[in-house]
């Protein structure tokens, strides 16, 4: 819609049961100056009945494809959108926004020219809405003279090596500056679905400021039919940093970086993740769990050492 300063997109994809909650969380927003394109990406069931509840909102739209993917549903509604507006969101169609997410994201950036996105702190909640636990711990660690640390919450620059480290950054929390986004070349089909979020915040991170905000704006779910707890996770994430550590497109000092970066992630970063675990495991009494955590940290770096003696980038598991 002409005028509109926030763009929100949704891939949508056999999404009914949940999309009318996301679709309220949008309406319910405090600001008013948005457009939301929703994306019908083949569905079967009645996705597109739900938005056209919701269509006498003209800011409210529904574009409908052939059943391509979330990327290329997302690429849709992307071109769906007005150009002019400065600010992208890509809202799942299972996740929810709190009343004063775009509100509080969008002054965010406004604030601060110099950051290509801004992400928020998120709450988990399951299929009926109840409050779980849930995520991994921290997604802003970064090295230290010996080992890591995770950034406080009142540090809100978020490195690239922070995002390489373990960049649990959902598509939902992240409102993206579009001069940004289309500098780094939008979503790629080429990672496939699965960890194609952390392949364009690195792209991001190389060409602006990426920022935290800690505040719990958005309710992320989890259910049994999340596509990304059934995706092969590890096999996707070796995609992803094999493709980043033969990027020939990266510039010589980009490519260093990137190398560097993978060194410290397989050396420090990954022992101390599976250390971090194990006692979180003892501390429950499960000594077996624990045990395996332990292990798994020490071959970590026996993998490191070995490659290192060798004169090679380790190679190494992403976890």
């Amino acid at each position: 819609m002409p005028g509109s300063r926030i763009s929100i997109v949704t891939p949508a994809c056999n999404a009914e049961r949940f999309l009318d909650r996301t679709i309220a969380g949008v309406l319910g927003q405090t600001v008013g100056d948005w457009e939301y394109v929703i994306v019908d990406d083949g569905s079967t069931d009645g996705t597109a009945a739900v938005v056209r509840r919701h269509t006498g909102d003209p800011r409210v739209r529904l574009v409908q494809q052939a059943n391509a993917g979330a990327i290329a549903a997302r690429d849709a509604g992307h071109r769906a959108t007005d150009p002019a507006s400065p600010y992208v969101l890509f809202l799942d169609a299972d996740d929810a926004l709190e009343p004063e997410m775009l509100a509080t994201m969008a002054a965010y950036l406004d604030d601060r020219p110099e950051v290509g996105m801004a992400f928020c702190d998120a709450s988990w909640i399951d299929g009926d809405d109840r409050p779980i636990t849930y995520g991994s711990p921290g997604t802003r660690y970064v090295p230290t003279r010996l080992g890591v640390r995770l950034l406080p919450e009142d540090h809100p620059d978020t490195p690239f090596i922070a995002l390489f480290f373990w960049g649990r950054v959902g598509p939902s929390v992240a409102l993206l500056r579009r001069s940004m986004l289309e500098a780094a070349g939008g979503w790629d089909q080429g990672q496939g679905y699965y960890a194609e979020d952390l392949d364009l915040w690195l792209r991001m991170a190389l060409r602006s400021s990426v920022h935290f905000v800690p505040r719990r704006l958005v309710r992320r779910r989890i259910h049994g039919e999340n596509y990304g707890l059934r995706a092969d996770a590890r096999a996707q994430e070796r995609r992803l940093y094999r493709r980043w550590l033969d990027a020939d497109w990266l510039a010589p000092d980009e490519r260093r970086m990137v190398r560097d970066a993978w060194r410290l992630r397989q050396r420090r970063f990954l022992p101390y993740l599976w250390r971090r675990w194990g006692t979180d495991y003892l501390r429950r009494g499960e000594l077996t769990q624990a045990a395996v955590c332990y292990l798994r940290s020490a071959r970590r770096l026996a993998t490191y050492a070995a490659a290192t003696a060798r004169g090679r980038l380790p190679a190494g598991p992403v976890w």
